[in-house]
């Protein structure tokens, strides 16, 4: 996309998506960490996840095409992880093992192994959206 648009309708599309970000922050009652690129990193001290499943994210639209705009969450319960992210589906949310454990109630589907940085292979699943299930 930053290809396709100049670089100020860049900073407006990510203007926007991590203000809306920062009120589902403010609402939950977890904090942005930081926001490093496209990349919007938060913490919170229990696992209160949005019953929206990123409803939200329908509200923004990329500036290069007017589509709604894809996203990756991983998310992790427990000592900071990273690459959940960054290795996850579009569109989809992946969890760490343990966040899965906590979460008995959604369908997952394994999204086989991912080496963490200074930790052993993690083995996250996926939520199933939906429209799949």
């Amino acid at each position: 996309m930053s290809k396709e648009v100049a670089p100020e309708a860049v900073m407006v599309f990510l203007n926007t998506l991590f203000a809306l970000f920062d009120a589902l922050c403010d609402k939950h009652g977890v904090m942005k960490v930081e926001t490093a690129g496209d990349c919007y990193i938060v913490a919170g001290g229990i696992l209160d996840l949005p019953g929206s499943k990123g409803r939200e994210k329908q509200q923004v639209r990329t500036p290069h095409n007017g589509q709604p705009v894809v996203i990756r969450i991983g998310l992790h319960t427990g000592n900071c992880v990273s690459g959940l992210e960054s290795t996850c589906i579009p569109g989809r949310i992946q969890l760490s093992a343990a966040t899965a454990s906590l979460m008995p109630h959604e369908l997952l589907q394994p999204t086989g192994g991912i080496q963490v940085k200074g930790q052993q292979v993690q083995r996250p699943s996926s939520v199933v959206p939906q429209a799949q299930q």
